[in-house]
């Protein structure tokens, strides 16, 4: 039986209260991952607190609102289930849970899809559909059933929710490196792709073009799939501080780029 949680989320001193049910129609909530407490260490640092649960529910929300996709995770002793529909054109798209079913070997989470249909009005404005439920909460593994628009809700191969994401295209996201951070001359790329024909390839080039790594790589197709890329520059090439990471895969008719993910780093010799 699902319970309607709302999220209670501070941002710019605005006290905002966001209503998440069943209906599927949300809206998006400001995510905030951290709040200082006022106080300081010794040595100047701002001390912050940990996050709470409505502000990491947020965060979560706004971390997968564009994806078709459904997670689930643990937080505080609770079990929440969320459904993201993606990024749609107009309103009218909903995402409503119909009822869960426990099983000896799992708990099955029914998810209801609806698009607009050709009678009703809709206003052409990006939309982000979604559901955020707790359900029971079991050490039983959750699985997700679609039924109304959708036959199938993608889900991510041996994960149950994402971590943040720091680039990404329609089919590739990544969550590291972070391109705010400096990298060395070996640094790992962790990610999750749901790619046509489940390959996707990947480049790092100079400041001037010159392609130091070049390589491919197997990812999901339908669901998604973590993907882990150690890249390493070789010690005996002096690079620029400045290089351009790209992952993309090939059209499925030529030889075009499609589904590029650029990341600007710096290297640190």
């Amino acid at each position: 039986m699902c319970k309607k949680i709302v999220l209670l989320s501070l941002f710019l001193a605005l006290t905002v209260f966001i209503s998440v049910g069943c209906s599927g129609n949300n809206t998006m909530p400001e995510p905030q991952v951290m709040k200082s407490n006022g106080g300081g260490s010794e040595n100047g640092d701002v001390e912050s607190e940990p996050p709470t649960v409505e502000e990491e529910l947020a965060a979560w929300v706004e971390n997968s609102k564009d994806i078709f996709l459904a997670q689930s995770r643990e937080l505080d002793g609770k079990q929440y289930v969320l459904v993201t529909y993606g990024e749609k054109e107009s309103d009218g798209y909903t995402v409503t849970l119909t009822g869960t079913e426990r099983t000896d070997e799992f708990l099955q989470v029914n998810v209801h899809f609806a698009k607009p249909v050709a009678e009703q009005t809709v206003t052409d404005v990006k939309d982000y559909p979604f559901l955020l439920e707790e359900v029971e909460k079991t050490d039983l593994p959750i699985i997700f059933v679609a039924t109304g628009a959708e036959k199938y809700v993608p889900h991510v191969e041996g994960v149950t929710y994402l971590q943040p994401i720091v680039a990404g295209s329609a089919e590739i996201k990544v969550f590291s490196p972070d391109p705010t951070k400096r990298v060395g001359k070996q640094f790992l790329v962790e990610g999750v792709a749901n790619v046509h024909e489940g390959n996707y390839r990947y480049k790092l080039t100079d400041r001037e073009g010159k392609v130091l790594v070049l390589g491919y790589n197997t990812a999901g197709m339908g669901d998604w799939e973590p993907f882990s890329i150690k890249l390493e520059i070789d010690e005996k090439v002096r690079v620029s501080e400045d290089v351009t990471l790209e992952l993309f895969t090939d059209g499925a008719k030529d030889a075009t780029v499609q589904d590029r993910v650029k990341i600007n780093l710096q290297v640190q010799e």
